[in-house]
């Protein structure tokens, strides 16, 4: 009765899990997603992580939808890692973060994504991350880069490449 009660179960068959602004500590956190691999919807909204926890999110291969918004805790280094192994994430959830974090972001987050929140960055989102960003994830269809002053007239041009862009924030 001494293991904690997440080390005392098997794998868990959990497909989707909203854990948003909960209480948890992280090795609570830690221990129970260490335990799924079966994921495909993951919010984890305003929770304080670790790179384990954000290390673990790669073993989950059929993630579709994460959102990590207002997350905090964890490097761009962990974040790279699992962006690089979630090739089938359709939608992402994560503003309010650091440049290097929206950086690797932009560099990793999957090319099948159709949804992407990157409000709340104020300066940090730069042109040269929009083109990137443009030309790695084509298929857009809903776009949120709220809140981003960097962003001017010029972006526009890179907009218009989005063939199936639907709803773009700018806000």
């Amino acid at each position: 009765m001494d293991q904690p009660l997440v080390e005392r179960f098997s794998p868990f068959r959990l497909q989707h899990l909203d854990l948003s602004n909960s209480v948890i500590d992280v090795s609570t956190l830690q221990g129970l997603l260490s335990h799924c691999s079966k994921l495909q919807n993951l919010s984890l909204e305003g929770l304080r992580l670790s790179d384990p926890i954000v290390d673990n999110l790669a073993q989950n291969t059929h993630l579709l939808q994460l959102n990590i918004s207002g997350c905090s805790g964890f490097s761009e280094s962990a974040l790279k890692t699992s962006l690089s192994s979630s090739s089938r994430l359709d939608e992402l959830n994560l503003y309010d973060f650091t440049e290097k974090h929206v950086q690797v972001a932009v560099a990793h987050v999957s090319e099948t994504i159709t949804q992407l929140n990157l409000s709340e960055y104020r300066k940090n989102l730069q042109r040269s991350d929009v083109s990137t960003l443009v030309g790695r994830c084509p298929n857009l269809v809903h776009l949120d880069l709220s809140d981003g002053v960097m962003l001017k007239n010029y972006c526009f041009p890179e907009f218009y490449r989005l063939n199936y862009l639907q709803h773009l924030s700018l806000s």
